[in-house]
């Protein structure tokens, strides 16, 4: 449902040749692999795949309206996050794509994906 519109706003931006950043748990590494045969672009998925409870429901983290769940949603919820790291994981293992888990030193580990795009902007 959401592909075309990513199609549509890769198309409108690729011809300004800035740096743009678009993201979201709905774009797939098969979308990708696709949408790279006609558009330049860098890619890199990140992944929690060591995420506990815990660390989900922390409020310092990226699901602070988790802190005061039940149990039972924050288990969930990290389960819905390691199956969906194991799948980004292995299509983009499959597929080629840089992918980083951000699960364990996150600041360094953000800092090697940012410079891997930024070397895929560098001219040959």
């Amino acid at each position: 449902m959401f592909e075309p519109y990513l199609e549509q706003a890769i198309r409108f931006l690729a011809p300004l040749g800035q740096p743009c950043g678009i993201e979201g748990e709905v774009i797939m590494p098969e979308t990708v692999a696709r949408l790279s045969s006609d558009y330049d672009l860098r890619v890199v998925f990140l992944v929690r795949s060591s995420a506990t409870s815990a660390n989900i429901s922390d409020s310092r983290g990226p699901n602070p309206w988790l802190e005061r769940a039940t149990p039972d949603l924050a288990s969930s919820v990290t389960a819905e996050v390691l199956s969906w790291s194991r799948h980004l994981q292995l299509a983009c293992r499959r597929l080629s794509i840089r992918c980083f888990d951000v699960g364990g030193d996150f600041e360094h580990t953000i800092e090697e994906a940012a410079g891997a795009l930024m070397a895929d902007a560098r001219p040959a």
